[in-house]
């Protein structure tokens, strides 16, 4: 491998682990927002109450006399949320021709704290945008030597894609629960796909294990996303009780059998991280991402007590969560490490 080749491997590495640290803290940025109630502080998307940077009082988005209103500029009046027709300078007295309601759903409140937090969220899901652009055109020099890396590289932008339009539709159907869950899915995909993208162009040695090995990984690695899917439908009947104004301490003991199963599912990953543990230490595979594993899951299981005896502490939500991402990408490159060796070495139970 030249010099030349070898600096360009280096770039889109380097880019991978970039885009990554960003994604995760996306995750970590939307958690909060859900955390806070904050998802409709901007009411309609890319813009936020009409403005590229959003409103910071009230003032802002209330009708003023003798005021200048460009198109597309949102105000609160009474209950509705109006749209400016066009650019104009408002008159002594409110002009309803000046004005449409915004019929995309009947949200019509402003809170500066909750806009600001969606506003932070959106810029940094922006921002994770660029290094995964970057990343693309990079790849596109691999395109004959690993056309395998393109289309991993361009599969996360179509993510990043899907993930911005669904973003918008989130916001449209006023946070409608399935919808969100989704596109923490889609976060989960991008990530996945970043980490085949790193495996693939060199960022981490592949590691000779036994079959079963590999399938058990495989296994454990299906075991635990279905976990995290588990998890959102227990998330979304917290959200529900939460705007029916239940109080949090009383949400523990109302959520139901799938809170059970999740809870029982849970108990099966601490179990299966501690078998994965023990195998990959007897069997000196030398897995790095193994032992991590374990540690979170521990962790994630440990914060999902606390969740549930402590009262649904909203800070713990952001956390359990994270740490759910962070379980399921260390053991996917755990498994993707054992891809690429026919070799196995010498198995000790």
């Amino acid at each position: 491998m030249t010099t030349t080749s070898d600096g360009i491997d280096k770039t889109l590495r380097r880019l991978a682990r970039i885009s990554l640290g960003l994604i995760f803290l996306v995750v970590l940025a939307g958690s909060v927002v859900r955390m806070t109630g904050s998802g409709m502080g901007c009411p309609d998307w890319p813009k936020c109450f009409g403005y590229y940077i959003p409103p910071s009082n009230e003032e802002q988005v209330s009708w003023q006399p003798n005021r200048e209103y460009q198109k597309g500029q949102m105000i609160i009046k009474g209950d509705r949320l109006l749209v400016a027709n066009g650019s104009f300078v408002s008159g002594d007295t409110f002009n309803e021709r000046d004005w449409s309601q915004y019929d995309t759903h009947n949200y019509a409140i402003f809170n500066v704290y909750h806009t600001w937090t969606e506003y932070i969220n959106r810029l940094i899901g922006a921002l994770s945008g660029l290094p995964i652009l970057f990343l693309g055109l990079i790849s596109l020099k691999f395109i004959r030597r690993d056309p395998l890396i393109p289309l991993m590289a361009f599969g996360t932008i179509v993510m990043l894609g899907f993930e911005a339009w669904l973003g918008k539709v989130v916001v449209d159907s006023n946070l409608q629960e399935y919808r969100i869950s989704l596109h923490m899915a889609g976060a989960l995909v991008i990530i996945l796909l970043l980490l085949s993208l790193l495996k693939r162009s060199g960022g981490a040695k592949s590691k000779p294990v036994k079959p079963w090995f590999r399938w058990l990984l495989l296994l454990s690695l299906l075991l635990i996303i279905s976990q995290v899917l588990v998890g959102t439908q227990v998330r979304e009947i917290v959200d529900q009780f939460g705007r029916e104004g239940m109080p949090r301490g009383d949400i523990p003991g109302n959520l139901g059998g799938i809170f059970f199963f999740h809870r029982t599912y849970a108990q099966l990953m601490v179990l299966l991280a501690l078998l994965l543990y023990y195998l990959n230490r007897k069997n000196r595979f030398a897995i790095p991402e193994i032992n991590a594993f374990g540690i979170l899951v521990l962790a994630e299981a440990l914060s999902g007590i606390l969740l549930y005896y402590a009262g649904m502490p909203k800070f713990l939500q952001p956390a359990h969560l994270l740490l759910s991402f962070g379980a399921v990408a260390l053991l996917y490159m755990a498994w993707l490490r054992t891809m690429g060796h026919r070799e196995a070495l010498t198995v000790r139970v």
